[in-house]
C-alpha cells in the first residue's frame, strides 16, 4: 500500500467515525477521560504505607454471620483503588460518594469528599487510595448489601457483601 492509499484509508475511516458519532449523538474521538477503579474490597482492616504508597489489606470478606438482627459489625474498612482510564486525566479534584444499600434500595450510609490522582515528581500520574473505615455500623437485617461508588455523580463501581442470620 503506498502512502497516499493509506492517507486516504485514514481519512475514510475518520469520515465514517465521524458519521457515525453524529447519528449516534456521542464522540468518540474526543473521549473525556474518566476515573475506573482498579480495586474494591471489604476487610477488617485496611492502611496505605506512607513510605511506599503501597495499599495493605488485612481479613478481606464478603460475608457477615450473625446470631441476631439487627447487628453492629464493630469495624471495617472498604478499601479502593482509582486509577485514570488514559494518560489525560485532569488531575484536579473530582467529587467521590459512597453509599450503603440494602437490596431494596434503602440507604444505611452516604459519605461525600473530594479524590485526586497525584502525579510523582517526574510528572506521570499514579493511582489514588481511598480507604473508608467504618465503625459500629449497623447492619438492620439478613441480606445482599451494596457498596456503591460514584465518581462526579456517576456510578463507576459496585462491591457487595451478604449478611447471614446464624441458625441458633
Amino acid at each position: 500500500m503506498t502512502i497516499e492509499a493509506f492517507i486516504g484509508t485514514l481519512l475514510s475511516f475518520h469520515t465514517v467515525l465521524y458519521n457515525w458519532e453524529q447519528s449516534h449523538n456521542i464522540s468518540v474521538s474526543k473521549k473525556v477521560a474518566t476515573l475506573k477503579i482498579q480495586m474494591l474490597i471489604t476487610a477488617d482492616y485496611a492502611s496505605v504505607d506512607i513510605a511506599t504508597g503501597k495499599l495493605n489489606i488485612l481479613g478481606a470478606f464478603s460475608r457477615i454471620n450473625a446470631k441476631t438482627f439487627p447487628v453492629v459489625h464493630p469495624r471495617m474498612a472498604l478499601a479502593l483503588k482509582l486509577v485514570a482510564d488514559n494518560y489525560n486525566e485532569p488531575t484536579t479534584m473530582r467529587s467521590l460518594e459512597i453509599i450503603l444499600s440494602d437490596a431494596d434500595g434503602n440507604e444505611l450510609m452516604q459519605v461525600s469528599g473530594g479524590v485526586q490522582i497525584p502525579r510523582d515528581e517526574r510528572g506521570n500520574r499514579r493511582d489514588a487510595n481511598v480507604i473508608l473505615e467504618l465503625n459500629a455500623l449497623e447492619f438492620p437485617h439478613p441480606g445482599i448489601y451494596e457498596f456503591a461508588v460514584y465518581i462526579d455523580a456517576q456510578k463507576i463501581d459496585d462491591t457487595t457483601i451478604e449478611l447471614v442470620q446464624l441458625q441458633q
